[in-house]
């Protein structure tokens, strides 16, 4: 099986989605790139990576007509994932935001079998979130996803989600949507999410930078004893905004922080004309710097 890596982005998102991009060519074998964005954006800097990559690119604008266009200018960026899960489309996708670094071979999501009853694969927050259960009636404090990370199959997902009631269920209870589309998702798709281990998704407050977070305590957060495996499996870390390496004191840098300033290093070189045999030179195994 071949995945097909999505991105659904705006302008203020090119620099980081940059980076993620060229850190999944790097690392794993996806077969096309698909990127949805509003009217307007520019996304060259996206299509060179990919041409040099040798991966096709299709750029999908939303149409005038979208849903999405009706919400307020603030929210419509929270909410074009939401569009991009309801593209028609063959195959499984995998629906990333710009703020993550593939660092593994993605092996395990390319063999999974996505059905009819469970069309979207997800990943925890890995720790109680005991506010969401009550507000969105979770099975428990542990089954909300975090959205940056979804793998999904259009065609059996179309049968669970749609556009429209998505957008109807955010207008009706947006006091419970505290984090927006995201919790839209965890209410509609409760029933039929895949769960992957965190290794998929590698928030930051997993991160061994944060240790001292309350949450890799074993005594307030039961699953905080699967983090040293998980981070040394780890297969796509999820930088978060807050938390860009960049942003980030040289002293407390990790692995994944390295790579990610090395691979925005390299691009921006080959940006100047670097040329791309600059780009080829970094083709190695994130692990190697562990």
């Amino acid at each position: 099986m071949t995945l097909q890596l999505f991105y659904a982005l705006d302008a203020n998102c090119l620099s980081l989605a940059r980076i993620s991009l060229f850190s999944f060519c790097l690392n794993a074998p996806v077969a096309t790139i698909r990127v949805l964005t509003p009217a307007g954006v520019d996304i060259t800097p996206l299509r060179r990576i990919a041409d040099a990559c040798q991966r096709p690119l299709v750029h999908s604008v939303l149409a005038d007509d979208d849903p999405i266009q009706g919400l307020p200018p603030s929210l419509r960026p929270y909410f074009y994932c939401l569009s991009a899960l309801a593209q028609p489309g063959s195959g499984p996708s995998l629906l990333v935001d710009a703020d993550t670094l593939c660092v593994g071979d993605l092996q395990p999501l390319h063999a999974l079998r996505l059905t009819a009853e469970r069309p979207i694969a997800a990943c925890s927050h890995h720790r109680p979130m005991p506010d969401r259960q009550l507000a969105l009636q979770l099975p428990t404090p542990f089954h909300y996803f975090n959205a940056g990370v979804l793998l999904f199959d259009p065609q059996h997902l179309a049968h669970h989600f749609q556009l429209d009631a998505a957008l109807q269920f955010f207008d009706q209870h947006q006091v419970l949507c505290r984090f927006r589309e995201q919790c839209v998702l965890n209410a509609l798709l409760a029933d039929c999410v895949h769960f992957l281990p965190p290794r998929f998704n590698l928030l930051s407050w997993m991160r061994q930078r944060a240790r001292r977070s309350p949450w890799q305590s074993q005594t307030v957060n039961p699953m905080a004893a699967l983090l040293p495996q998980e981070r040394a499996l780890a297969q796509i870390v999820h930088c978060s905004n807050g938390c860009l390496p960049r942003r980030m004191p040289w002293y407390q840098r990790d692995c994944f922080d390295r790579y990610w300033l090395q691979l925005d290093a390299v691009l921006q070189a080959w940006e100047r004309g670097g040329g791309r045999g600059v780009l080829q030179a970094l083709r190695f195994t994130p692990s190697r710097q562990r």
